[in-house]
């Protein structure tokens, strides 16, 4: 689950994800692995998986993840449909990858993200990989964090469905593309998919909030959308409401920290100042 920012340690979508997993298949894919931190988390949790990362920089800490488990790694980039694509490596200013903002979709004269290397991989659909019996069908959880192709993995699920699925979103302003990852895009999909229920963890800023099955985004908006079954929401819901709660008393305390520091008062001081 990569950001945009490091303005926040994402710890709302671990604990909305922690909510769920005693109502799912202890069974996980974990499609941009990156470092493997949420994978980690499900297996510390009994969860059993596949995890696909195709960035070369982050096989050797994969590999060690998953060796003595019965875990499997896989250098595969995830998409709609199998093919040999350009891998596009976002990289710093030394012209070093970078951990995270690695694409299928290169992006252009974007002030935060620059692809300036890229490697060619092997993608391979859900679907694909089911039918070679490298997934099952049915999953607990299946999380996609793709920088900006999550609906294309979507597109290539074949009979594979999850009880939850997690998207990451971004909205108009926040990258100069990536315009797949719309998040109504996404809740259409996975609708179609059988997750009809959607919890947004949204972002703007320094400010978080979540809502249950939104209708509507604002622009410079980004973070995780986390789909389930009506199982899985029936099971759920009273958690899922308490951590809703959680985050708007926590947002309401900030704005009352915000309101409750001293103000200047500068025109009182030029008064004062004057003979």
């Amino acid at each position: 689950m990569a950001k945009p920012s490091t303005l926040h340690s994402q710890e709302s979508d671990f604990k909305l994800v922690e909510i769920l997993l005693p109502h799912v298949r202890k069974s996980f894919v974990d499609i941009g692995a990156e470092k493997g931190s949420f994978a980690r988390f499900l297996m510390e949790h009994g969860f059993t998986g596949a995890i696909f990362e195709p960035l070369p920089k982050h096989a050797t800490a994969l590999a060690s993840l998953t060796r003595g488990t019965n875990n499997r790694y896989f250098d595969y980039a995830v998409d709609q449909t199998d093919g040999a694509r350009e891998f596009h490596v976002a990289c710093d200013e030394r012209g070093e990858p970078l951990d995270f903002f690695h694409s299928l979709q290169r992006l252009d004269n974007d002030a935060r993200v620059h692809h300036n290397k890229s490697i060619p991989v092997t993608c391979r659909s859900l679907a694909s990989l089911h039918a070679a019996g490298l997934i099952p069908d049915n999953l607990g959880v299946l999380k996609i964090d793709t920088e900006g192709n999550d609906l294309r993995v979507l597109r290539g699920l074949g009979p594979v469905r999850s009880d939850v699925i997690i998207c990451e979103f971004f909205t108009s302003g926040v990258y100069a593309g990536w315009t797949d990852a719309e998040p109504l895009g996404l809740v259409n999909q996975a609708r179609q998919s059988g997750n009809p229920h959607c919890v947004a963890i949204r972002r703007r800023g320094t400010a978080e909030l979540i809502s249950l099955n939104p209708d509507r985004f604002t622009d410079q908006e980004w973070g995780n959308l986390v789909f389930m079954t009506d199982s899985v929401l029936a099971a759920a819901r009273k958690g899922i409401a308490q951590h809703i709660v959680d985050i708007e008393n926590r947002l309401f305390r900030q704005l009352e920290a915000v309101q409750a520091k001293p103000k200047r008062r500068w025109f009182s001081r030029r008064a004062s100042a004057e003979p």
